[in-house]
């Protein structure tokens, strides 16, 4: 066996391996920065169809993630396509699940109950057919469309606690005010004002230069917090 030849190829490989991982993380970074950073759904749409976004993603995950960018326009016409459309893909069980999250999520904050619910249930019956290392990941999709169901669709502010303590474990800030701003719902629908209105300054200062920046501002204004429920997040 010839050695120098085996090592040459080991190397090569590796930085293969180095740069497309690299390159990967790069494009996924851009991406995220266009949308939940700068707001910016139109050029994000854009970025998806790029030569680059094409090669580390496939086509049924380019529709996937282009539906929060079709939230972000509020076009619930494209996103109520899109989610008949991709509804006829064959998914892994995990996408399934991130699927099936975001028409819990929309229809959630459309007010569409019995939508909703059919959508969590089709949720809790795909995690039932998976296993495997993945399961904690599983399991922390299904449980945000818990949180989802709780506050939008149950009007129930059962866990408050839990949203609080989950901020803290998080170290991304947007995350953890997305998770500050659901238990400030959450106190709020127990009329804990006091600890509402604490939560949401929280999460003003870490969602602070993003997309939500404002409206969590106007909602503070306000002595009663008016909006509060109403702001899709």
């Amino acid at each position: 066996m010839n050695w120098t030849l085996f090592w040459i190829l080991v190397a090569v490989l590796t930085g293969l391996y180095v740069l497309w991982t690299y390159l990967y993380q790069a494009e996924f970074i851009k991406l995220s920065t266009l949308l939940y950073r700068s707001g910016d759904a139109d050029a994000y749409l854009k970025e998806l169809e790029t030569f680059q976004a094409k090669i580390f993603y496939p086509e049924h995950m380019r529709k996937l993630m282009s539906i929060d960018a079709y939230l972000a326009k509020k076009d619930d016409a494209r996103v109520k396509a899109l989610f008949e459309e991709i509804d006829g893909f064959k998914l892994r069980g995990g996408d399934r699940l991130t699927f099936l999250q975001k028409e819990v999520t929309f229809y959630a904050d459309q007010k569409d109950a019995e939508k909703a619910r059919a959508a969590f249930a089709k949720m809790q019956e795909t995690r039932g057919t998976l296993s495997g290392k993945n399961a904690q990941y599983y399991d922390s999709i299904l449980e945000e469309c818990r949180y989802t169901m709780a506050i939008k669709v149950d009007q129930d502010g059962q866990y408050a606690e839990d949203l609080v303590k989950k901020a803290k474990e998080v170290k991304d800030g947007i995350p953890a005010g997305v998770y500050l701003y659901k238990a400030a719902q959450s106190f709020y629908l127990r009329k804990d004002m006091k600890m509402a209105r604490q939560k949401l300054d929280e999460a003003e200062v870490k969602l602070r230069s993003t997309p939500y920046d404002a409206a969590i501002r106007g909602i503070l204004a306000d002595k009663d917090l008016s909006g509060i429920m109403d702001q899709k997040i």
